[in-house]
């Protein structure tokens, strides 16, 4: 695990330098670095294989290619042995020589041959070619820019600031995403002429300098009556083959290891694989809080798999002043804002007490119908279907609800998309944006400063993100449609980017083999919606499969993301956070936010009688902490 960066155009030792330091969390143990005339490649090193000749850069045996790479490849031994019955021959154990090698021997191909998660450059002076490539699903980030003749790339946007080369100016339409969606999608950043290279895809830029992005892979769902029919044994069978063999490859390491345990099916299920291929008791770690905030806290569902399973377990108890203390450093490494990367820091601060590699349960969710889309968007349409047969005077009856109810029931999930259908917006990609949505176009008006909103070409560049995927949902079954969304969006935008950034951050490398690719395909391929949900439970077939590792307990329990108790945090200990971020001097000073609108959302969020989201507030709050670190300096 790594962090790397480079420049083209430009062999700039001194710049290189400030590039890698910038990111020395990401690899405390080596440095690395490659400048000749035009190119300047650099690495920070967190060894996990081969740690002892896994130094990067790694060249060719003719040195005429050399590569810097940030990730793991699983099945590198077994692709290591088909290239040596081909002839190469090699000089160190490392995964990152063998990506090299596959590179030399099937070009651009060689993407297709890795199962891990990855993020390299190969500079081919023989082609004169800089080569970049990002995993299937987006685990290890890829950030780039061009300035002039150069071209600038690295694990982290901190690191292309401390180039030198980038002007931090911020694009005033991410601010709206982001206020939607409280992420930015890829490929998009805060920064105007900055990029995310799309997870799938790789990156040349060619004899000439022109960029080219293309994409080698996408989840490959297809129409329902595309996909073979097998008996649920069947199913069954191999999906456990495919995640027991996902978890037993994420095994691999030279360094300590261990799992991050919710107490959900997810991380249940790959600790309880975990503790059957392990000769020494899995070390786990949990987050939970204190008595009054019990209904966030999962530590008992925790214990019961921890004690099921003999883990070596640790607890932390994370309080909302822990939190407001490490809020500047928690912004500093987010790169990206984002509204839900506390969870993951503090976890991965207690793992890395003890552990250098992580395993999680992240992924489950969004394969097997997980999250309250894949329930409330099919019930909102079956509602629509159903209110075009009302007489004409009902139908009237319920458009004028919504007026009198009190603006807190547009809070819920539920209601939100049941008022949508009714005001005739049956749109599936609109629906999901709407689910997804912090705040919608429609509530701008009253949030934002006019004169910053009429400067906006406002373009709804989360309709524009969505478009871009109705044909790969044409003709696919609804929760199929919704899993592939959330994959591309939810998944990719935010929880694997913050659980790059917050773990990293920590020096803790997070392996996630729910999504691995053999398992997204498989099921993308052959099961059957009607198998993800069934009998009023998500995740069926998943956890019908696993029935023997998955205590009832923990199979029966209500459906709970991995919440920290933020309502709760902001009308207390972390309200002086909100009250200086969102006082009337910061909004005037930021230019951003309307002063009357910020007060009144203030008002209704600290009043006893109204339930305002608490992202509504901390979006807003968040968004001001990332401009004092990245454009204030402060």
């Amino acid at each position: 695990m790594c962090g790397i960066a480079g420049i083209l155009g430009i062999g700039d030792r001194e710049r290189l330098q400030r590039m890698t330091d910038a990111m020395r969390h990401r690899g405390p143990d080596d440095e690395g670095m490659h400048v000749a005339n035009r190119i300047s490649l650099g690495m920070r090193r967190l060894s996990i294989i081969d740690v002892e000749k896994g130094h990067q850069p790694i060249y060719s045996q003719n040195r005429s290619k050399v590569i810097v790479f940030n990730g793991e490849i699983y099945n590198y031994r077994e692709l290591r042995s088909e290239l040596e019955k081909k002839g190469v021959s090699f000089r160190t154990n490392s995964d990152t020589e063998t990506i090299l090698h596959a590179y030399e021997m099937y070009g651009h191909d060689c993407v297709h041959h890795f199962n891990g998660m990855f993020a390299f450059a190969i500079w081919d002076a023989e082609r004169e070619e800089l080569f970049i490539a990002r995993d299937r699903l987006g685990i290890k980030p890829l950030f780039y820019a061009r300035r002039g003749s150069a071209f600038i790339f690295a694990s982290e946007i901190k690191a292309l600031l401390a180039s030198g080369l980038i002007d931090k100016t911020v694009d005033p339409e991410a601010i709206l995403t982001f206020l939607s969606w409280y992420n930015l999608p890829v490929p998009y950043t805060m920064f105007k002429g900055v990029f995310q290279l799309p997870p799938g895809h790789f990156l040349r830029i060619v004899p000439g300098g022109e960029l080219r992005v293309e994409k080698y892979w996408d989840i490959p769902f297809v129409p329902e009556n595309e996909k073979p029919v097998r008996t649920i044994g069947e199913l069954s069978s191999i999906l456990r083959e495919l995640i027991t063999d996902a978890v037993q490859k994420r095994l691999v390491a030279e360094v300590p290891l261990g799992a991050f345990l919710s107490g959900g099916i997810d991380s249940s299920l790959v600790v309880g694989l975990m503790s059957r291929m392990s000769d020494q008791p899995v070390k786990t770690f949990t987050v939970g809080f204190r008595s009054s905030e019990k209904k966030y806290d999962e530590r008992d569902f925790a214990r019961v798999i921890a004690e099921k399973y003999r883990t070596d377990h640790s607890e932390v108890v994370v309080s909302g002043s822990d939190v407001r203390n490490s809020l500047p450093e928690i912004i500093r490494y987010m790169d990206l804002p984002s509204g839900d990367a506390i969870q993951t820091y503090f976890i991965s601060e207690a793992a890395r007490r003890r552990v250098t590699v992580s395993l999680s349960g992240l992924g489950g969710d969004e394969l097997f119908a997980g999250y309250q889309q894949f329930q409330h968007i099919p019930g909102a349409l079956k509602f629509a279907r159903r209110y075009q047969q009302l007489p004409a005077w009902l139908a009237t009856v319920l458009r004028s609800i919504r007026t009198h109810l009190p603006a807190e029931a547009d809070n819920k999930m539920k209601l939100r998309l049941l008022f949508e259908v009714i005001d005739g917006r049956t749109d599936l990609l609109h629906l999901y944006n709407v689910s997804r949505s912090v705040y919608p176009e429609d509530e701008f008006g009253a949030l934002l400063n006019k004169p910053f909103i009429n400067s906006l070409p406002w373009q709804g560049l989360t309709r524009q993100v969505l478009e871009k995927y109705r044909e790969s949902i044409r003709g696919l079954e609804l929760a199929d449609a919704i899993s592939y969304l959330e994959f591309k969006t939810y998944m990719s935008h935010m929880l694997l980017r913050d659980t790059d950034a917050m773990s990293m951050a920590h020096s803790l490398e997070v392996r996630v083999p729910l999504i691995d690719h053999t398992v997204v395909e498989f099921v993308a391929r052959n099961v059957p919606v009607s198998l993800k949900r069934r009998n009023g439970r998500s995740k069926w077939l998943l956890t019908e499969t696993f029935k023997d590792i998955l205590p009832a307990e923990v199979v029966s329990r209500k459906k709970r993301g991995f919440e920290f108790p933020m309502p709760v945090w902001l009308r207390d200990e972390l309200r002086d956070v909100v009250e200086d971020c969102l006082s009337p001097q910061s909004v005037r000073n930021r230019g951003v936010f309307d002063e009357k609108g910020i007060h009144s959302l203030k008002s209704r969020f600290f009043s006893a009688t109204r339930r305002v989201p608490y992202l509504k507030i901390w979006t807003p709050v968040v968004l001001e902490l990332w401009f004092r670190e990245f454009i204030d300096g402060s």
